[in-house]
């Protein structure tokens, strides 16, 4: 029997307010959609940017699923499709019901959101859902049109590393653990067998013991069901601060490039050659004046040091140093102070 928490969640979802920009209801649009909170709308706008102009052969219409209503963010959203083919439309969801599934600081509610599209998106059978960390290095088009899932409820992109460990850390067997990133969904299907209330009662039942949250939800309940595409159209890559980490760069092929993991490339620590692709639409954005994010602890300054060191800012750099261990020793003394 389903969980009460489930049907209460419906009930939410349908309460939504939507706003819709440049719709033209005679065209035939492909759907392209983002669940976000407030503090990520710019890099949803800024990723939404980066398929706008790599992605000419079609009209998007782009959803946005959040909790709030920003109107200077949503002006700024609306201006990135002002005078083009493409349409955007604007979802605001209650996340309260929401609250009863594991999150972080890392993972927040927002992660849910994904979830709540095959119910709040119904003019759509497919759509395309994007994290916000992912930007665009080559159109969509050849992945919207000749890789539908048709017979499948989703296709999905496998987890390039540690295969073995994902699977068994959700006891899911088979070894085709699928990174939740980039998800094209056939809605009917998917709301047909129920995914994501399943989903849902899979993170109550065993969320607490999930690393990734939704995603490892995701897998178990979508395990054998998945259509797997090729890694262009998802290809993960960390922001890492050794030596070769600084100039690499994603592979020719790629078409979306998703920042994983914890370091993002509008955080002041990261400025590697991957980061560049993101910064280059940032400048175009309407974000363009918008600081890095500056680093706080230890951990974020040693990762800062490095860069500036990388980039042969020496002064910048030995600042970035001292500050370093300076936090390093305060940390230290109230983790001792906190112990006694």
């Amino acid at each position: 029997m389903m969980n009460p928490t489930i049907l209460n969640l419906n009930e939410n979802i349908l309460g939504v307010q939507v706003t819709n920009f440049n719709l033209d209801v005679e065209v035939q649009y492909s759907a392209v959609v983002y669940g976000v909170d407030e503090n990520f709308l710019k890099h949803c706008g800024i990723s939404m940017l980066s398929i706008v102009e790599k992605t000419s052969e079609v009209p998007l219409h782009f959803f946005i699923i959040t909790d709030k209503s920003n109107e200077v963010e949503f002006s700024r959203l609306q201006s990135i499709i002002k005078n083009t083919q493409h349409a955007l439309t604007i979802i605001i969801v209650s996340a309260d019901a929401l609250d009863v599934f594991p999150k972080n600081s890392i993972f927040p509610v927002s992660i849910y959101f994904r979830l709540l599209a095959p119910y709040v998106i119904k003019e759509y059978r497919y759509f395309l859902y994007v994290d916000a960390d992912i930007i665009a290095l080559d159109s969509i088009y050849d992945l919207l049109e000749n890789h539908k899932p048709i017979n499948n409820i989703c296709c999905a992109v496998r987890e390039p590393e540690h295969q073995t460990a994902l699977s068994e850390s959700i006891n899911m067997s088979g070894g085709d653990y699928f990174n939740s990133g980039v998800l094209y969904v056939d809605a009917r299907t998917w709301n047909e067998n129920k995914i994501s209330q399943k989903v849902f009662e899979c993170l109550l039942e065993r969320g607490a013991d999930f690393k990734y949250f939704d995603q490892d939800a995701l897998n178990v309940v979508l395990n054998e069901k998945i259509m797997f595409i090729d890694g262009k159209y998802n290809c993960q890559i960390k922001a890492g601060h050794k030596k070769g980490d600084f100039m690499r760069e994603p592979p020719n092929e790629t078409v979306l490039l998703h920042y994983v993991g914890s370091d993002k490339p509008w955080q002041l620590w990261n400025q590697q050659q991957i980061s560049t692709y993101y910064r280059k639409y940032k400048k175009m954005s309407p974000w363009c004046d918008v600081e890095d994010v500056s680093p706080r602890c230890a951990k974020e300054l040693k990762k800062c040091y490095k860069t500036l060191n990388n980039k042969k800012q020496f002064i910048e750099a030995f600042c970035m140093f001292v500050r370093y261990h300076l936090a390093r020793f305060l940390e230290k003394r109230q983790t001792k102070h906190v112990k006694s």
